[in-house]
């Protein structure tokens, strides 16, 4: 009987247990999603922190620059001034501090004829012209790669894997310019046929148009005349305002086409607000192609981006393929990349 009864217990211990691994293979787990959803999780091995960036090769890098033919170069940097960034809700923008001015030394000459002036100023690493890290969005319990959140995004220490540090070494490639706003003849794209969102085919209509394609380590750029809106605006920018974006279904087109960095003039890239189907998808309550670009594909996101001078150039000489530098600013174990990218023509 009692050697029955151990049978029963083990027979039913390997049962439940069994069951739980059931339970946790067809759950919603955050190990299950490279198998769920398209992922780029592994690709490049278990050490990546860069993703998509991977796809900048040194013969990339090469290639990117034999298309600087003019020795022109156009900031695609917003300019940072107090109080007039259209930055995401609940974020600010830059805030200045001056240490002295021209005033101090109009009566006491402390130092001869000689005087000097300095600045402090404070910004959040997404409050302007930014580049999202692969640690800067994730869902569950685990950022790009299947780093641990709670073991690599730090109180103290910051973003100890997947900063944006990492992307400097792969910071230079061939850009390509989709103007959207341009293609539709209008200033700012309110929306494309009553939708918020920018399909592939329409990015792929438009490159074709420019006679431009998009090969493997490009970067995306995409206007669609969103920062010329808003600004230097009294009426900041919300969530209700929204904006045009990518969405859910342009994933298997980005890692076809091994896009290695998506950038544009709007606050976040993807469609806002996001439609039903995409939350849904994605499980989420905001943003989901962050989840879905961003952190199971591993292309960064490059935000807040000026592109009219670049567009005005574009339309002129009718090229809309350039280099572009990205290099962030290189704070350790950064959790947003403040950047002033460049096009050089």
């Amino acid at each position: 009987m009692r050697k029955a009864s151990t049978i029963l217990l083990i027979v039913s211990f390997i049962f439940i247990t069994s069951g739980i691994c059931l339970d946790e293979k067809n759950s919603d787990y955050p190990d299950d999603r490279p198998k769920k959803w398209l992922s780029n999780w592994g690709k490049w091995g278990p050490d990546d922190e860069i993703g998509a960036l991977n796809y900048i090769t040194p013969e990339v890098i090469l290639e990117a620059a034999r298309l600087i033919k003019k020795g022109k170069v156009i900031s695609l940097a917003m300019n940072v001034a107090p109080h007039v960034s259209p930055v995401w809700p609940g974020r600010h923008g830059l805030i200045r501090s001056m240490k002295t001015s021209g005033k101090d030394f109009l009566g006491k000459r402390p130092y001869g004829n000689m005087a000097w002036t300095e600045s402090f100023i404070c910004i959040e690493d997404h409050g302007s012209t930014h580049i999202d890290p692969l640690c800067h969005l994730w869902w569950g319990d685990f950022i790009y790669n299947g780093y641990s959140a709670v073991e690599n995004i730090d109180f103290v220490k910051g973003a100890i894997k997947c900063s944006s540090n990492a992307y400097i070494p792969k910071s230079f490639t061939r850009g390509v310019l989709i103007d959207v706003a341009r293609y539709l003849n209008v200033d700012y794209v309110e929306d494309i046929n009553g939708s918020k969102v920018l399909e592939p085919e329409l990015i792929d209509k438009i490159a074709e148009s420019q006679n431009v394609k998009i090969t493997p380590g490009t970067a995306l750029i995409i206007r669609i005349g969103w920062l010329k809106r808003w600004t230097g605006t009294p009426k900041p920018w919300t969530l209700a305002d929204g904006h045009v974006g990518l969405s859910c279904g342009s994933e298997k087109w980005i890692q076809e086409k091994q896009i290695a960095l998506i950038g544009c003039d709007n606050a976040g890239i993807e469609a806002t607000p996001p439609t039903n189907e995409c939350l849904n998808y994605y499980k989420v309550v905001s943003s989901p192609m962050h989840v879905g670009i961003l952190s199971m594909l591993g292309v960064p996101l490059l935000e807040l981006m000026d592109l009219e001078e670049l567009a005005e150039d574009c339309a002129e000489d009718g090229v809309y393929e350039f280099a572009i530098s990205f290099s962030p600013f290189k704070y350790v174990n950064a959790t947003g990349g403040l950047v002033s990218p460049t096009a050089i023509k």
